[in-house]
């Protein structure tokens, strides 16, 4: 695209938010939690979503987990998750740990925070040979997920 003689690039910075509240719960779950103007509450266990990547080669640049945390003995876990597509291969292969971010114990607001990782493993997006996902661990009730973003960009730098 050419703008005024600037010419622009279509490769651009993207966050792609999921909402806690459509995060599915499977087995171990003890909680399936409530849905509270747009934040999911009073839920345990562990959720699931699938990250809807679009573009193969964009590079995973950070991954947030939006949260409120207002009590010390419960934490809240995010992974990004990258599991393989291999045909021939091993279905029950362990998916690749991209990002994590967590509360903890020595964390706790009343209001709204944002926890961040940068470190991404295996960062490039291959849409070919990967689903991807990100997974909830939530270990109380007294935690309440807002949900996470995924900067994503051509480069990192």
């Amino acid at each position: 695209m050419i703008f005024s003689g600037i010419i622009a690039s279509n490769a651009v910075a993207d966050i792609i938010q999921i909402p806690a509240i459509t995060f599915a719960s499977r087995s171990g779950s003890t909680a399936i939690g409530d849905a509270t103007q747009g934040t999911l509450t009073n839920a345990t266990g562990k959720f699931y979503a699938a990250v809807p990547f679009t573009t193969n080669g964009q590079r995973v640049c950070r991954f947030t987990l939006v949260h409120r945390d207002n009590d010390t003995s419960f934490t809240i876990v995010a992974r990004l998750l990258k599991k393989p597509i291999v045909v021939g291969g091993n279905a029950f292969e362990v998916p690749t740990e991209m990002a994590k971010a967590s509360t903890g114990a020595a964390f706790t607001t009343q209001f709204v925070a944002k926890r961040h990782d940068t470190t991404i493993v295996d960062p490039v997006i291959n849409l070919n040979s990967s689903f991807y996902y990100v997974e909830l661990e939530i270990t109380g009730t007294l935690v309440e997920i807002l949900g996470v973003q995924i900067d994503v960009r051509p480069s990192c730098s």
